[in-house]
């Protein structure tokens, strides 16, 4: 998806503004982003230029506990909650970067239970709101 913040030059033949462009969930068979000038009247103009993807993916999941995570997407990111987990529950979520993860709330058993995130490892109690680049 695509958000065009208006003409800010008003001198004829130049355009200038903000485009934001929402990246796919996962960049692996795209190679660029077309952006294609348009008016009201035309679904699609001529090509003004392209954007390069940069092999963007979102949050996967991997192992036998993912179904038991629950993964929503909201403004600026993703949400991953669980809770009430049980022995031998096992999970690695990847995403490329950069980014940052907010750790809300965390309780696990010290030493037993960890998160890794980057070269951090978090066990035990924790102190929230934490983020980590």
């Amino acid at each position: 998806a695509a958000t065009w913040k208006g003409d800010a030059d008003s001198r004829p033949g130049f355009i200038a503004g903000r485009l934001a462009v929402q990246r796919a969930m996962d960049e692996r068979t795209i190679t660029s982003y077309n952006v294609y000038w348009s008016n009201s009247s035309t679904s699609r103009g001529p090509l003004v230029g392209t954007i390069p993807a940069i092999g963007f993916h979102g949050p996967r999941c991997t192992g036998p506990s993912c179904p038991l995570i629950n993964m929503t997407e909201i403004a600026g990111g993703f949400r991953m909650e669980r809770s009430n987990y049980t022995n031998h529950e096992m999970a690695v979520v990847a995403a490329s970067g950069p980014g940052v993860v907010k750790i809300t709330r965390f309780d696990t058993e010290a030493f037993f239970d960890i998160l890794k995130v980057g070269r951090e490892t978090f066990h035990g109690k924790l102190a929230v709101p934490r983020e980590i680049p």
